[in-house]
């Protein structure tokens, strides 16, 4: 059966096991983010091998499969910048007045009565939770329900970088904003993601296949 684009829909049982699989690793992950909460830790380098992993997994079970699909690096500076966005303790996503935000894209979330390890957890399940409102061969993202998803699975991003912040403002004295900066760019509402194919089959010459995808 193909959709209206002409591509062919999904079938259900590869989908299905394309999310047992991803629910399986993910609840590995989640158990790291569980250990690190114990642990008080701060954003050091075992979270942001969380947030990394998260990220590796979500683009390895894109479906259909990605042609195109770049890895992800953790980048300081971008982290700079969604901390920078963070203290605003504010849900406005950044818009043309933002100018030093223009080239990048964002994911963000907050939770109340949630501690900010808890919270990114929360904020990684959210956003990923998006993928059941895409659907690559119906239609790109049209709307707010998934563009966080194609944010994470936006295969020309190559760069992202992660922050928190508590915001009395947002829900109480234990409320944490998370914000994620994605480079360069992407996440165009109405275009879609990536380039369906083989997988790595787009990769630039020099570049290996890792996890399907580009690095």
């Amino acid at each position: 059966i193909k959709g209206t684009t002409g591509v062919l829909l999904p079938n259900d049982l590869d989908r299905q096991n394309q999310n047992l699989k991803m629910s399986s690793v993910m609840l590995s992950i989640h158990a790291l983010l569980v250990l690190y909460i114990t642990m008080g830790c701060a954003l050091n380098k075992g979270l942001k091998n969380v947030i990394m992993q998260y990220h590796e997994l979500a683009r390895k079970y894109v479906y259909p499969t990605a042609a195109d699909m770049q890895m992800l690096v953790y980048d300081v500076k971008l982290e700079a910048l969604a901390q920078k966005w963070a203290n605003r303790c504010d849900l406005k996503s950044p818009d043309s007045n933002d100018i030093e935000y223009l080239p990048y894209s964002q994911t963000m979330a907050h939770f109340p009565n949630k501690n900010p390890y808890e919270s990114l957890q929360y904020a990684l399940i959210k956003w990923y939770g998006q993928r059941f409102s895409f659907n690559y061969a119906w239609h790109p993202c049209n709307n707010e329900e998934c563009r966080y998803y194609t944010t994470m699975i936006w295969s020309k991003n190559s760069k992202v970088g992660c922050a928190f912040k508590k915001c009395h403002n947002l829900g109480g004295d234990k409320t944490y904003l998370w914000v994620c900066q994605y480079g360069s760019g992407g996440n165009g509402l109405g275009t879609l993601p990536y380039e369906s194919g083989r997988v790595c089959s787009k990769c630039q010459s020099g570049q290996q296949c890792i996890l399907n995808q580009c690095s």
